[in-house]
């Protein structure tokens, strides 16, 4: 198991365990209206998850509302755009088509539009469907949905509509769940989406879906713009769902895919049908708790990172931790102006992107009191009766703030534009914002440890950090064209270089393995052993006469017969060690010069690199 994801539970069950006990109607203890929303919440979802009542009608109800029923409608009902589109706007429930309104980034205050597939539901489902279709299973699960909703059994031919349809749906979604395959973002006239997100997207059907329910005097023109994400999978899901989008089997299809993606917060029924195994009681439980963490860390991620840091950070923390921060990123640029193979136009470019790096750092600055939380979150309404109507309202009351923003006349300015999880263990870059998030979820050890030496911390969080930035150098951030041909001749004769040197590390070389930190403690307390070792390429030649050193990250290759040919090095199979699992040696490097690299994306750790220049900034860097 991976350091993120060991830290990730260690994270989830110190958190979820004191928010659990938490007491949500004491203001004297929690006096944030935030804190205490969340943790009822919360509660209250884990409530269901174990013994909740069975709310099959107010799912009935739901799909009622928007048109979709199990068993199809006979009678006038909306076409299937509608359906969606309403479901997205008004209540933020995505089971097949996702527009939602966010900032605008051509005009900076204003909001726009942005359609895209909710991987988060494609992955989901796709994990269930596979499980499905494993044990031989995916007929029965539409069956008994279908038995569930309606109280009575399907026709045979209606659920081989419903798998072959599925089966499309399927191939449709499967490119996104790939390596960011037609991920590219860019903004559009509604006028002309249909260049960009094919002919069953026509702007004018959108166009009035998305204004009857949007408030009044709010409603948006063919001139107006939206954004589009993953245009490939728009175009084949069109295709797929808006060519005959009246089709019984096309709506009773996304009814179904709407009672699943509600099952989880109001029936147990509904959540157990999708396990077909034995133990499916338990693991419908596990997957509704799995929608708990969802909730409190995605719906709610700047209030339960402010709770985090609260509970668990020492005073002082955080301002060590932005100092670490700060130090990579000034030596970041510090070694773009050193750097000597690139022309004025490209280093200028590589300035301005690096001066314009916003950076997030644990909580948002404007958040990191509980007025300004309590202010943020101002919209959530009183929280009554079971988990699935507290949730319903919340995100009825959070989409209307959001369609509220569009068409407005004047900007507005949210204390964040944009959200990401804080109590995940991983960090993130927004490239539409060109910013690093380091949630607080991975302050801790072995990422960062107050008490651990300097360089252990550089070693660790500073690679993290090094890695984001980065990011912002990716070629479908900046582009191919941004290159000169007298850089490019010179970052390709480095990659050429960088290449050699890796693919010739030998697998039987007698270096140091990095994981017998005994070895390496040995070594530091006897420079003259230390001396004599035969070092690998890439150290040995790095003061070779001067006193030990550490290097806080290494390269672990494959068995040679997964590395098919030198003209490439490994990508996925490079797996890269913890810096803090050489804890044992921090004794002996206190008061001893100690180094790290600083690989990032496109380097080192992925030797598929073609346009990222910033990488050969990462030097051994000292660090006093």
């Amino acid at each position: 198991m991976r350091s993120f994801e060991k830290l990730s539970i260690r994270v989830h069950l110190s958190f979820f365990k004191r928010l659990l006990v938490m007491d949500h109607e004491d203001t004297v203890q929690t006096p944030s209206r935030a804190h205490r929303q969340v943790a009822q919440l919360v509660q209250r979802c884990f409530q269901q998850a174990l013994s909740g009542p069975d709310q099959l009608d107010l799912v009935r109800s739901v799909m009622m509302e928007h048109g979709l029923t199990w068993p199809p409608q006979q009678q006038p009902h909306p076409s299937l755009l509608d359906s969606l589109v309403g479901l997205s706007l008004t209540r933020g429930l995505h089971p097949l088509l996702r527009i939602k309104p966010g900032p605008f980034a051509e005009r900076p205050g204003f909001y726009a539009l942005h359609l895209d597939v909710d991987l988060v539901v494609v992955n989901e489902w796709n994990s269930i469907r596979s499980r499905l279709i494993s044990k031989g299973a995916l007929g029965g699960f539409f069956r008994d949905i279908s038995v569930l909703l309606s109280g009575r059994e399907p026709n045979p031919r209606v659920i081989e509509r419903l798998i072959a349809l599925d089966n499309m749906a399927a191939t449709v979604f499967l490119p996104a769940l790939g390596v960011q395959a037609g991920a590219a973002f860019s903004y559009v006239r509604f006028s002309s989406i249909q260049d960009h997100a094919g002919e069953f997207f026509q702007g004018r059907l959108l166009l009035n879906a998305v204004n009857r329910v949007l408030p009044e005097g709010r409603n948006l023109s063919q001139q107006d713009k939206i954004g589009v994400t993953r245009s490939l999978q728009l175009r084949l899901l069109g295709h797929l769902l808006l060519r005959e989008q009246y089709s019984d089997t096309l709506r009773g299809y996304a009814a179904i895919m709407l009672a699943r993606q509600l099952a989880h917060s109001s029936s147990k029924a509904l959540t157990r049908i999708q396990f077909s195994e034995y133990g499916s009681h338990i693991r419908a439980v596990l997957l509704s708790m799995s929608g708990c963490i969802t909730v409190a860390a995605d719906r709610f991620s700047y209030a339960t990172g402010d709770m985090l840091i609260r509970w668990f950070f020492a005073p002082d923390k955080m301002a060590a931790v932005r100092s670490v921060v700060s130090r990579v990123f000034n030596a970041t640029h510090t070694g773009w102006l050193q750097l000597g193979w690139t022309d004025d136009v490209i280093r200028e470019q590589g300035l301005q992107l690096i001066n314009n790096f916003q950076t997030l750092i644990g909580r948002p600055a404007n958040l990191s009191t509980l007025a300004q939380l309590d202010s943020y979150y101002s919209y959530l309404p009183v929280l009554r009766g079971t988990f699935a109507e507290m949730l319903l309202s919340v995100e009825r009351s959070r989409a209307t703030l959001a369609n509220g923003l569009l068409g407005a006349l004047t900007p507005s300015f949210p204390s964040v534009p944009f959200q990401v999880p804080m109590i995940v263990a991983n960090a993130f870059y927004v490239p539409t914002h060109n910013a690093v998030v380091v949630p607080p979820a991975l302050l801790f050890a072995p990422f960062f440890d107050q008490r651990a030496p300097a360089p252990m911390n550089y070693g660790s969080l500073g690679h993290i950090i090094g890695h984001e930035f980065t990011h912002g150098f990716d070629p479908e951030y900046i582009g191919e064209e941004s290159w000169s041909k007298q850089s490019r001749s010179s970052y390709n004769a480095r990659l050429a270089c960088l290449q050699e040197l890796y693919n010739n590390v030998s697998l039987t070389a007698t270096g140091i393995p990095f994981g017998d930190t005994a070895r390496i403690l040995s070594l530091l307390q006897d420079p003259v052993s230390w001396r004599s070792e035969p070092l690998v390429a890439a150290t040995s030649t790095l003061h070779p006469d001067g006193p030990p050193w550490c290097v806080l990250h290494s390269l672990n290759w494959p068995p040679w017969e997964r590395l098919n040919h030198r003209s490439t090095s490994p990508r996925v199979e490079r797996c890269a060690a913890p810096p803090q699992a050489a804890t044992p040696c921090w004794p002996a490097i206190k008061g001893l010069p100690a180094y790290f690299t600083a690989t990032g994306h496109g380097g080192i750790e992925n030797m598929r690199i073609t346009q990222n220049p910033l990488v050969f900034i990462a030097q051994i860097t000292q660090w006093k």
